[in-house]
């Protein structure tokens, strides 16, 4: 499975952020468009941050919980289901009439919010997007 979207994070304070998510096998990269954010890349079990403006990497491993859950969601496609949860998190989702994800709502102790995938396409993708220490920016 290689897939492309745009997300779009509303968040209950009306704040939303924007930018892309690629998946290819059981990698992700989850890349805002803000150059004052970051990109979430994940690559087996590592959880790594880089900084968009100056590209510092550092490794995800507190509050990493919403990230499992929606990793091990998303390498169940096509077979994902409709709610997740542990002590801390529930996870609710949405799927498009094209079977993939449209919308997750995240509720949390530490934040609620929704998730919205938009223009969402099969393609195939260069593992370098997955690659953190020969960082490249994806451009859509």
């Amino acid at each position: 499975m290689e897939i492309k979207c745009q997300f779009e994070e509303v968040y209950q304070n009306g704040d939303i952020q924007q930018g892309i998510m690629l998946i290819k096998d059981n990698n992700i990269r989850y890349q805002y468009n803000a150059v004052e954010l970051y990109t979430i890349i994940v690559k087996g079990d590592n959880f790594i941050l880089i900084d968009n403006k100056y590209q510092n990497l550092q490794t995800l491993d507190e509050n990493i919980d919403v990230f499992k859950i929606l990793v091990d969601a998303l390498k169940n496609y096509p077979n994902i289901e409709n709610q997740y949860k542990n002590e801390n998190v529930l996870i609710n989702i949405e799927r498009s009439s094209g079977s993939f994800i449209k919308r997750i709502s995240l509720v949390s102790p530490d934040v609620n919010l929704s998730l919205n995938f938009l223009d969402c396409v099969e393609l195939n993708i260069n593992n370098e997007y997955f690659n953190y220490f020969d960082f490249k920016v994806f451009k859509d």
